[in-house]
């Protein structure tokens, strides 16, 4: 009997020795931030989820320019409520120095659509310039990244809401 209440103790002692080291096994913040990247859903939730090593932005009329490092997840730049369909030009310039990165619009009905995505070291030769339809309701724009994305863009559309990313 005592062999078994010193096998119990072992056992018990061994099961939390592994509950604790395992403790932090599970994905890091930055992990969950890469997986963003695929998850559709997830993206088409109207707020920002993010990590990044840093980061600078400017807000500036109809548009904003900036760059990120180590960026990993998504952030809304941008969004406007339409009271009709409305046919808006986004002009966008991106250059990715490292990692992939996606330009992707949210429109009402929740559905992503993306206008670009660039993966490491590539880049946009000028600015580009799409005419997306869009429907009634609330849409908003993101860039997402993943594999600690370096990158720098420019966008501006001529209405709605720009705003800066806080790192």
């Amino acid at each position: 009997m005592r062999a078994t209440e010193t096998m119990r103790k072992c056992l018990s002692m061994l099961l939390a020795v592994l509950l604790f080291c395992s403790a932090g096994c599970g994905p890091s913040e930055t992990d969950e931030m890469r997986q963003l990247y695929a998850n559709e859903e997830k993206i088409a939730t109207p707020y920002s989820s993010y990590v990044m090593g840093s980061g600078e932005q400017q807000v500036n009329g109809q548009g904003t320019t900036g760059s990120f490092e180590a960026f990993n997840g998504m952030v809304m730049f941008w969004s406007y409520y339409l009271e009709q369909e409305t046919a808006l030009d986004i002009r966008y310039y991106i250059r990715v120095k490292q990692g992939k990165v996606k330009l992707v619009l949210v429109d009402p009905d929740f559905n992503v659509i993306t206008i670009d995505e660039i993966s490491g070291q590539t880049g946009m030769d000028d600015t580009a310039v799409q005419t997306l339809l869009l429907e009634e309701g609330t849409t908003f724009l993101k860039l997402v990244g993943t594999d600690d994305a370096q990158v720098e863009f420019e966008m501006s559309i001529r209405e709605g809401d720009f705003y800066a990313v806080r790192d």
